[in-house]
Order: structure tokens, then sequence, then C-alpha cells
């Protein structure tokens, strides 16, 4: 069987990792109306790069398995319509034959024939749409079956039959997908100001999501909104209003070729920055704007290219003055499946301008950078990818004149331990365009990067995090006119632990517990030394 490491190995794999990821959780949620619309986004995006029926047929079986798990009629139902939706017409046949063998000698036999045989006539021209709201979630099963036992023959013997609800969701055109949470926590901060002369407090935060997907049979609509409300009485600004939006656009010009538009803006907090020998938390909004084309040269070869545009902005005068920028990146790959359904090698290449646009720093960068890569499904377990490769720098207003090489490289690895543990790794080394210190530009990373998730059990879930770099400041990054003699370099260590704890009460409810430990060390003058401890407690409720 294919498991979600296999869709990291498409140049389009993050998308695909996040609606996998969204898959899982409406299935762990129990809301199969979700489960189904990210099983058909799922199967879509595999299906644009022209994979074999082969493929095709084993994510189809894969994403149903997983809904079989649950026990849950409802949920195989949705979900089976979903793979079916998502692998279109063309390739009815390899995911009906997914949905028939894993449900074959099993309680949801018939349950997949059914759901293969009104999509199939649906496909055939010869069902008849009928309104969503006339099978509500709750009357669904009975209310189709009313319907299919009742239906009249129309003029010339053929019948006339009208469909389930949630078939009727999945397959109308312009029909849309709506998620909407709320979480309110409370945080424990032993170090407010991430300062080595702590202070502590409490805050109380309302955090509100909305979600929508939304499309026809070429054009796909995403949209996601966050506002969070802070209250934090020990602090100076002790309430603030916090924003993070995101949105996407994906067309389908040909069967070959796919457009996409994205956006993503974030106001919020940037902490660990140094203003005048002692750390804040300015706040800053963030705006990335990306447009991109995908097409299949072959059957196994796909080609991308993009152009984009990043927008940094603090509200801090003194970080304002140094920090804020405008990046604008062109950049192209090329894929290739080498093994099929197993390895995937990559060639990209991408420029960026980067220009800091502040009142007290007139430089900038150019900066080159050019990959290998590759990713392997070692087995349904184990997904590994890596890059190499290496990026060429020319400052502009810095002490340094020349160009600056420096190499870069990344590793991750995906690892399905057991039905429930997963584990991930990262490792990586390249050059930091954004630095964190007030007297450096520029830095060369080392970053690590290890995670755990276990299912204790149906409804609890733990989650274990850890990650830990070191910035490399050499005196070519010296931002001029800071007090730092030339020729001194710096180190930064900086390392994090984050766990969590959930527990899933019902299709509606969830509360939470969640740990933060994080230390900073640094041999720069500017820089202080500390430690943060946070503990939080929260209550999701989705609607």
């Amino acid at each position: 069987m294919l498991t979600a490491g296999l869709l990291f190995a498409t140049v389009s794999h993050l998308q695909a990792a996040e609606s996998m990821g969204q898959f899982k959780s409406a299935i762990q949620s129990d809301d199969a109306r979700k489960a189904g619309h990210e099983a058909a986004a799922i199967v879509k995006s595999r299906v644009e790069g022209d994979v074999s029926e082969e493929a095709v047929m084993e994510l189809a079986a894969e994403l149903v398995e997983q809904s079989m798990q649950t026990g849950d009629e409802r949920t195989v139902k949705w979900v089976s319509a979903g793979v079916l939706k998502g692998g279109g017409p063309e390739n009815f046949k390899a995911t009906a034959l997914g949905i028939d063998v894993v449900t074959e000698g099993t309680k949801f036999e018939e349950t997949g024939r059914q759901v293969v045989a009104e999509v199939g006539r649906l496909m055939n021209g010869d069902f008849r749409m009928a309104a969503a709201a006339e099978d509500s979630e709750e009357e669904e099963g009975k209310a189709s079956r009313k319907k299919r036992k009742t239906s009249k023959p129309k003029a010339g013997g053929k019948t006339e039959w009208q469909l389930p609800g949630y078939i009727t969701e999945l397959f109308t055109a312009g029909s849309a997908f709506w998620d909407l949470s709320n979480r309110m926590y409370v945080r424990w901060d032993d170090n407010l100001y991430t300062d080595d002369d702590k202070d502590d407090g409490w805050s109380f935060n309302e955090s509100f999501t909305l979600s929508t997907r939304m499309g026809t049979d070429r054009t796909d609509f995403y949209l996601h909104y966050r506002p969070t409300y802070r209250y934090s009485p020990e602090k100076d600004d002790d309430q603030q209003l916090f924003h993070e939006f995101s949105g996407q656009v994906n067309h389908s010009i040909s069967p070959r070729t796919m457009l996409r538009l994205s956006d993503t803006f974030q106001y919020k907090e940037q902490p660990e920055r140094v203003v005048s020998g002692r750390n804040t938390e300015s706040t800053y909004y963030r705006n990335k704007v990306n447009l991109s084309a995908d097409h299949a040269l072959h059957y196994n070869s796909r080609l991308n290219l993009s152009v984009g545009n990043e927008i940094l902005r603090y509200d801090e005068d003194l970080l304002s003055d140094r920090h804020d920028m405008d990046k604008y990146r062109i950049g192209g790959s090329l894929s290739r499946q080498i093994v099929p359904n197993k390895t995937v090698g990559f060639v990209n290449a991408s420029f960026q301008r980067a220009e800091y646009v502040g009142a007290n720093r007139n430089a900038g960068t150019d900066t080159m950078l050019m990959t290998l890569g590759m990713s392997h499904v070692f087995n349904p377990d184990l997904t590994m990818e890596g890059y190499l490769g290496a990026s060429q720098t020319e400052f502009e207003n810095n002490v340094r004149g020349d160009d600056y090489l420096a190499p870069y490289a990344r590793a991750k690895v995906y690892y399905q331990f057991s039905p429930r543990t997963t584990v991930h790794a990262g490792a990586g080394y390249s050059f930091n365009e954004e630095s964190t210190e007030f007297t450096y530009a520029s830095s060369l990373r080392q970053d690590y990067a290890l995670g755990v998730k276990h299912e204790l059990t149906g409804k609890l879930t733990f989650d274990l995090t850890g990650s830990y770099y070191i910035d490399e400041y050499e005196s070519e990054f010296l931002i001029p006119g800071t007090g730092i003699p030339i020729g001194v370099d710096g180190q930064t260590y900086y390392s994090q632990v984050r766990s969590r704890l959930t527990y899933d009460l019902n299709r509606m409810h969830s509360f939470d517990v969640g740990y933060r430990f994080t230390d900073l060390q640094s041999d720069i003058a500017t820089r202080d030394d500390w430690d943060r401890n946070q503990v939080e407690f929260g209550w999701r409720m989705k609607f």
C-alpha cells in the first residue's frame, strides 16, 4: 500500500502532505464529511502527475482502508466517494478496483460496491443530482434508500435516480466545504520578554479558525483565516490581536498543466530579536505571494516554474530601521520518476533578490541557489528525501564586497513505526538570510529536528518534538555602523523541546495540555543568554 510518504515524492508534495494530515485528523475525529473532501483532494493531486493505474489503485485502497479502521459505515461511504471523485472518470477503473480490493471479505464489502455503483452511474450520466439539503447527514442512509425505492420510470422506460446527499455534495460543481473551530487556552510563561532577567506571567488566548474549500471541475479555491486575541495583564501591551490568513487558487488549464496562485499573510509576534542589547518581542506583518505553473512533460516528468514576492515590516522602530525588507524570487524545478512509485529525482534552481528598506540600512543581497534532490520510498512505512547544492550571495553595502559561496544540504525521514506511532526527522545546512541578531545581516545555519506522534488510545494522542540549530556569524555578515569591530565572528545556539497531550472527548470537543522549553546561548556581546518555560491548557471546539 502507498502511504503519505509517497505523496512527498511529487513537485507539490507539501500541499499533498497537508491534505493527508487533514485527512488523518478528520479520520481520528470521526469527521466523515471532511475526510471525504480531503480524500478527493489527495487523489486529485496524485493523478495530476499522470501516474500508473496501479499507483492510483493503491492510493485509493490506502485511504479507504484508513476509513475502515473507524468501524463507521458513514465514514467509509464518504471516503470511497471522495477517492472516486478525485480520480475522475479517466481513473474510475483504478479507484473502483482499489475500493473493491480493500473492502472484499469485510463488513464494508456491500458498502463499497454500492458507492462504486452509484458513482459509476453518475459518471455515465444515469443519475440526476438531488439537492444536498434533501439528504441531511442524520437521515442520509434512510432517505437515500427510500428515494431509490420510490423512483418512477421516465418516459421511454428509463428510471430517474436521485443520489444520496454525500455523493451529491462531493460531485456537485461549485460545492463548498467549511471547517470552523474555536480554541481557548491559558498559558503560563516564566520569561515573558525572553531576557536573562526573567518576568513571568499568565495570558488568556482566544483563537478562531475558519477554513473552506470550494471548487468546480477545473478550479479549486482554498481559504484559511485565524484571528487570535491575547490578554496578558503582566505585559506592557496587555491586549493584542494577531491575524493569520492564507488562500490558494488552483486552475487546471489542461490535463497536463496546472496554475497555482497563493497568498499568505501574518500579523504576529517575532521573538528573539535584539534591540539595544536586550531581547524584545516586536509585532510584525509578513505577506507572501506566489504564482506557479506545473506542467507534465511526460508520464514520468514534470516541470514547475514560479515567481514570488515577500514583504516584511516591523512595528518596533529600531527593528524596522534595520530589518524591514522586500524579497523577489523566481525559480524552476524539474522532477522525474526514476523508479515507478518509489524514486523521484529533482533539479531545482532559484534566484532571490532581498532589499532592506529601513531608514538606517541601505543594503541588499542577490542569491542564486541550485540543488539536486531525490525522494525514495523504501517500503510502505519508510520514506526519505535529500537535497544537495550550493548558494552564491552578493552583498551590497556590507563589510564584505565580493560574493559568498555556501554549501546547501537537507535531508528528511518519515517513518511509520507502528499503526499508532509516526516519527519524522530532518537536518540541514544553509545560508540564512534573516538573522535574529541586530549586528549581523545573515548567518550560516545548521539545523536539526526530531518528532514523534503516538496514539495512546483512540482518543488520546501524544506529540513530542525537538529542534536545535547553530547560527554561525562571520565578519562578512556585519551590518555597517553597529559598533562591532571588523573581523569579529560569533555563534548562537538555540534549542527547543515541545510536547502536547490531546484528548478528543467527542467529535466536537477536545482538550490539550502542552509544555515548551526554549534555551538560547550566544557569545555575541549584544546578545543576552536566556531560557524559557511555557505551560499551556487548551480547549478546542469544532463546529
